[in-house]
């Protein structure tokens, strides 16, 4: 498939190729992809959750789970900044299994990149 062709999409979540978390009792650390490769123009989709696997219903979000996410958003903005046709859309009732949850969403998603590429 020629390079013009390329459709690039992410669903994002914290335990995708694109983040690996690894965590302790002392402290979190992520792991971010050990090259991470601008893409130039290629249409990039990034899809986030919006709803924290770590999160109580009914209960306020912790310090920590809110760190959590911050995080996690940031690394997305990240990815998405690999490409200058790039979006980052954060799903809202979604949780890691974006496809499953909103399904609607990656097909709104596959969609736009295919419209930026041209289709």
């Amino acid at each position: 498939m020629p390079r013009s062709v390329l459709l690039s999409l992410m669903l994002a979540s914290v335990s995708t190729g694109a983040v690996s978390a690894a965590m302790n009792d002392a402290d979190r650390e992520f792991a971010r992809p050990h090259q991470m490769v601008d893409i130039g123009d290629l249409p990039l989709v990034v899809l986030v959750r919006g709803v924290s696997p770590y999160a109580v219903p009914g209960k306020p979000q912790s310090a920590l789970n809110e760190a959590t996410e911050a995080e996690n958003l940031a690394i997305q903005k990240e990815v998405a900044a690999l490409s200058t046709r790039s979006s980052l859309h954060v799903v809202a009732g979604a949780s890691h299994i974006i496809q499953a949850d909103k399904p609607q969403a990656v097909v709104d998603a596959v969609n736009e990149a295919l419209d930026r590429a041209g289709y």
